[in-house]
């Protein structure tokens, strides 16, 4: 606005660009800096790593919840009122585990097999590709040098 608004263009041209100047260093790098402190790390985890970051993860919101339903007595009434079992919930909030025995066996009876089927060796997997790599010819959509076929 101070460019096209005044008579001496070039000495408001000057103008602008000395305050540039000078606040480069406070507006930049705040601006810059938001960008790498939102930038996602992108990084492959093992099946074991997953599994204990699991764990974890469940162990501290398993621990939160305990600590949410102490911290008040009339909410943790109010819950306990609203609670089909509430001996289980008294036991869960005073330490006990999360899952009766009984539906954690159940749970392992119905799932342990789907874990095989679902996570396979790299070996089965690099069986397969090859399997796949043998049928396909050069007949199909690409060829030798990466251009469609027309």
């Amino acid at each position: 606005m101070i460019y096209l608004s005044s008579r001496q263009i070039l000495g408001s041209l000057i103008l602008i660009l000395l305050t540039l100047i000078s606040c480069k260093r406070q507006l930049l790098p705040t601006s810059f800096s938001f960008f790498k402190r939102t930038a996602p790390l992108n990084r492959k985890i093992s099946m074991i790593e997953y599994e204990e970051i699991g764990k974890f993860e469940t162990k501290n919101a398993i621990q939160g919840l305990r600590d949410y339903l102490k911290a008040d007595s009339f909410r943790t009434t109010s819950i306990l009122n609203k609670s089909h079992n509430k001996k289980g919930l008294l036991s869960f909030i005073e330490g006990a585990d999360h899952l009766p025995l009984s539906e954690a066996i159940n749970y392992e009876k119905e799932f342990s097999g789907l874990k095989d089927v679902l996570f396979t060796d790299s070996d089965d997997t690099s069986a397969v590709l090859s399997g796949v790599e043998e049928t396909s010819t050069q007949s199909d959509i690409f060829t030798d040098d990466n251009s469609v076929d027309h």
